[in-house]
C-alpha cells in the first residue's frame, strides 16, 4: 500500500513525458510542413519546366520535318513559292504528355508582329489607327511609348516622361529603355488594360523588327509605310487562295495606280523591313500537372538559320510561372 503513491506519481510522470513528446513532435511537424510544401512545389516546378521544354522540342521536331519536306532559301525576296514553315503559322499542338505533366504549344511567325522596341512612332500610330483608335489618342500613345523607350527625359509634345508619371501617381515609372515584355505596355500613360489586351497580339519584343507580308495580320500590315487598305486586302486574299506574294514589285503591279504609287514611294524603307517567308517561329509552351496548381510557361524563338540542322535551333527562351 505504501508503494501506491509512488506508482501513481510514476504513471503521471510517464503521461507527462508522453504529452511533452507529442507536443514537441506536433511542433516539429508544424514547422516542417512549409518546408515539405516548398520541396513539393519545387519538384512540381521542375517537372512542369521540363514538360514545357519538351513542348518546345516537339515544335522544333515538327519544324524540322517541314523543312526537310520542302527546303527553301532564306532571302528577303525569295523567287521560290514554297515556304517550308508557312504551314505551321498559327498551329496549336494539343495536349502532349511528358511524364505526369501535359503541355500545350502554339506556334506563330515571329515576323507576323510589329516589334514594340523597333517600330517608329509613325508605325505605332498607324497600328493604333488600324485598331480603330481615334487619331488624337493614337498620336499620344505613340509618343508616350517612344518617350518610355528613349534614354532621355526630353518629353515629346504629346508624350510623357518621369514627371508626368509621378504627377499621375502611376504604379510604374518609365524605364527609359527598351520594353522587356509586351505586357509592360499597360503601364504607359494613356494606356489601360483593355486597350493593352487588344493591341498585344500584334506586338512583340523579339526579333529584328522584320515583318512577313505573307503572315502578318491586317493591323500589322497597315502599320507599315506605304501600305493601304487595298494592299492589305490583296495580301490577305492571296493567302486565303493558298498563294503568297514573292516580292514588292509583284505586289505593286497588282494594285491600282494610287495604291501602287504609295507603295513604290515607300519601297526603299520597306525593303529593309519586310520578308516573304517564315524565318523565325515564336513558340509558346504551357505545362501543368492535372490537379496541381503549378503552371509553367516557356516562350522561345526557333530560327531556321540558327543551326546547321534542317530545323534550325532555339535562339531565345524565357520561362515564367
Amino acid at each position: 500500500m505504501r508503494q501506491t503513491p509512488r506508482r501513481g506519481f510514476a504513471l503521471i510522470a510517464a503521461l507527462a513525458v508522453l504529452v511533452l513528446i507529442s507536443v514537441v513532435a506536433l511542433e516539429l511537424g508544424v514547422r516542417a510542413r512549409p518546408r515539405r510544401l516548398a520541396v513539393a512545389a519545387s519538384a512540381e516546378r521542375i517537372g512542369a519546366t521540363a514538360a514545357a521544354a519538351a513542348g518546345i522540342e516537339h515544335a522544333r521536331a515538327l519544324l524540322t520535318r517541314l523543312e526537310s519536306a520542302a527546303p527553301g532559301r532564306l532571302t528577303r525576296e525569295p523567287v521560290h513559292t514554297v515556304d517550308p514553315w508557312g504551314a505551321a503559322n498559327g498551329l496549336v499542338i494539343g495536349r502532349g504528355r511528358s511524364g505526369a505533366y501535359t503541355y500545350r504549344v502554339e506556334l506563330h511567325d515571329a515576323y507576323g508582329r510589329l516589334n514594340l522596341n523597333g517600330a517608329s512612332e509613325d508605325q505605332l500610330r498607324r497600328l493604333f489607327l488600324a485598331l480603330h483608335i481615334d487619331a488624337r489618342r493614337a498620336d499620344r500613345l505613340a509618343q508616350a511609348i517612344a518617350d518610355w523607350r528613349d534614354h532621355d527625359q526630353l518629353r515629346r509634345v504629346n508624350g510623357a516622361e518621369r514627371d508626368d508619371y509621378l504627377r499621375a501617381g502611376a504604379p510604374l515609372l518609365p524605364a527609359d529603355d527598351s520594353f522587356d515584355a509586351v505586357s509592360t505596355l499597360r503601364f504607359v500613360l494613356g494606356m489601360n488594360d483593355a486597350l493593352c489586351d487588344s493591341v498585344a497580339p500584334y506586338l512583340t519584343v523579339t526579333g529584328d523588327g522584320g515583318v512577313n507580308l505573307n503572315a502578318a495580320p491586317r493591323p500589322v500590315l497597315l502599320a507599315l509605310p506605304g501600305m493601304t487598305e487595298e494592299s492589305a486586302t490583296l495580301l490577305i486574299r492571296t493567302r486565303a487562295a493558298g498563294r503568297r506574294v514573292a516580292d514588292l514589285d509583284a505586289l505593286a503591279n497588282a494594285l491600282s495606280s494610287g495604291a501602287r504609287q504609295r507603295l513604290r514611294v515607300a519601297m526603299p524603307l520597306l525593303r529593309n523591313i519586310v520578308t516573304f517567308e517564315t524565318r523565325e517561329m515564336l513558340v509558346t509552351s504551357e505545362a501543368s500537372q492535372p490537379g496541381a496548381v503549378t503552371h509553367v510557361r516557356m516562350d522561345a524563338v526557333i530560327s531556321r538559320n540558327a543551326s546547321r540542322n534542317a530545323g534550325g535551333g532555339v535562339v531565345w527562351r524565357r520561362v515564367s510561372r
